[in-house]
């Protein structure tokens, strides 16, 4: 499993126009991050749910292992503490 910790720093441009008023990290940077904590370049994203929103000045775990036996694939996981924020399934070309 590989794994990393960040906090979004409040003062990060996108949030000036994400949700103003609401601002949160996207979901397609979530997205992003997770396929380069894998490793890899994303290729394609299946099956994830954003449950919770990652906000400003949030830290998160973003973690991944590989998915069996299917190349390329990693099941991954965004949270704060124990609160599951996002998980998906991405896959990666071959770098």
């Amino acid at each position: 499993m590989k794994a990393r910790t960040l906090t979004f720093d409040a003062n990060w441009p996108v949030f000036d126009g994400h949700l103003p008023g609401q601002p949160m990290v996207p979901g397609a940077e979530l997205i992003r991050i997770a396929a380069e904590v894998a490793g890899g370049e994303l290729q394609r994203v299946e099956r994830f749910k954003f449950v919770q929103p990652v906000l400003p000045s949030d830290t998160v775990t973003v973690t991944a292992q590989p998915h069996g036996r299917d190349a390329g694939a990693w099941d991954v996981r965004v949270e704060r503490g124990e609160t599951l924020c996002a998980a998906g399934r991405v896959y990666l070309n071959s770098l």
